[in-house]
């Protein structure tokens, strides 16, 4: 249901692009004398509601011309932004050493507190 809704707000921004907003709204009030801007509207949304709930990412695998055009555009000096899982780790290695730490000297804070209470 929410897809629908978020489907028909997408495909009323896309024709908006061609019909005015305050004249889209006026043209709904009327369905029968616009039926091929309604048309659009309810098949463009029809599409978005099939691309999310059932393509996915297929979509972008077998029919985004972008995958196919991005295959032929590479060389050997393309500079690419690629994902370096040996980094993530590092990264998330000191975080949980720098968490550990600083619980570990509040801990020490608490301790060196309380001994020279006593």
């Amino acid at each position: 249901m929410i897809w629908s809704i978020l489907s028909l707000v997408a495909s009323a921004n896309f024709l908006w692009f061609f019909v005015p907003p305050d004249d889209f709204f006026r043209y709904l009030s009327e369905p029968l004398e616009h039926k091929i801007l309604l048309g659009f509207w309810i098949g463009t949304a029809l599409f978005l509601v099939y691309d999310i709930i059932f393509l996915k990412e297929d979509w972008c695998i077998y029919v985004c011309p972008y995958s196919r055009v991005q295959s032929v555009l590479y060389d050997e000096d393309t500079l690419q932004a690629i994902y370096d899982e040996n980094r993530v780790v590092r990264y998330m290695m000191r975080i949980k050493i720098s968490s550990f730490l600083r619980k570990k000297s509040f801990q020490m804070v608490l301790i060196v507190q309380l001994v020279n209470t006593v």
